[in-house]
């Protein structure tokens, strides 16, 4: 009797090699879209977030609350594309002290944040929680692949909600 051999032939791990192979190969490009899509999300949270958390803290506050761009966490005027910074204003100075910063957002790589509006580089929210620059316009975007099918465009309006009207 033939000694029986156990595991697997060549023919039978090059087939399994194959499908592999085509699997990656749909699979791959597939799974890009959805890290962009879900960076997307992710800033878009971030900034909703940061939006509702200048309302509730300017709500009652002689100076309001204000939510700019920031680098760094510590000063405004920065790209939006660096993050953004909840602070308020409690001696009407117009620059954040450290005893004023609420929280930062740090802005994540693979996305685009263009801010459109009346003075957009400082958004003020007076004590009743509705911005004093007009309405605004927030468009995220991926900064690779297919941007126009994945990009988001939000909008606070002038009662100090945000809404999404767009992609």
């Amino acid at each position: 009797m033939p000694a029986r051999s156990s595991g697997f032939s060549l023919v039978e791990l090059m087939a399994v090699i194959a499908i592999l192979a085509v699997i990656l190969i749909f699979g791959v490009p597939n799974f890009q879209n959805v890290m962009r899509y879900n960076r997307v999300t992710t800033a878009t949270n971030a900034l909703v977030t940061a939006v509702a958390l200048a309302r509730s803290e300017s709500v009652g506050k002689l100076h309001g609350s204000r939510l700019c761009p920031s680098a760094n966490g510590l000063a405004c005027g920065a790209s939006w594309n660096d993050g953004w910074m909840v602070w308020v204003d409690r001696n009407n100075n117009g620059i954040p002290d450290d005893d004023e910063v609420l929280q930062y957002f740090r802005q994540g790589s693979g996305v685009s944040v263009d801010v459109t509006g009346n003075d957009a580089n400082m958004l003020r929210f007076d004590a009743r929680g509705r911005p004093t620059n007009g309405v605004i316009g927030f468009t995220i975007r991926p900064t690779s692949g297919d941007a126009a099918t994945l990009q988001r465009v939000m909008q606070l309006n002038a009662s100090g909600q945000m809404i999404k009207v767009g992609g």
